[in-house]
């Protein structure tokens, strides 16, 4: 249809076929995703009863706060936070410990914590992944025992 109102209103020669076609279907994918959402809007009231409402819930109270917090995956981290301090604190490195401290928990650029250490950006990498395979192999042996 879109494409026919298309060709209708065009002069010989101006328009090619493929624009035609895009045009027309342009005209058919607004027609019916205009009709969709004129379709979808439903109104739920969220303070209504949940089944026969001897339970006293509504339906706002079975959606989910999206903004909430878990405290149990909080306490969970934060405890995971500092057994993972620890491990940092216990590998044998000064200059480990300090750029795994400077990038992960200041949030610096490798070769800022590099040039302030006086090595190249890439040692500053190196001994980051030593760093880090050390923990891993830490984490690894206590998960053995």
């Amino acid at each position: 249809m879109g494409a026919l109102l298309a060709a209708k209103r065009s002069k010989p020669g101006m328009l090619t076929r493929s624009y035609q076609w895009a045009c027309g279907m342009g005209r058919a994918k607004h027609f019916l995703t205009a009709k969709t959402r004129r379709r979808a809007k439903v109104r739920v009231c969220l303070d209504a009863p949940v089944g026969d409402g001897s339970s006293g819930l509504t339906k706002g109270d079975l959606v989910p706060d999206p903004k909430a917090v878990d405290p149990w995956a909080f306490s969970d981290a934060a405890d995971l936070r500092h057994e993972l301090r620890a491990l940092v604190d216990t590998l044998p490195d000064e200059r480990m410990r300090y750029i795994i401290r400077q990038r992960f928990w200041s949030g610096r650029g490798m070769e800022a914590i590099g040039a302030e250490l006086g090595i190249t950006g890439e040692r500053a990498r190196q001994l980051l992944s030593e760093g880090l395979a050390g923990i891993r192999m830490m984490i690894v042996a206590a998960e053995a025992v």
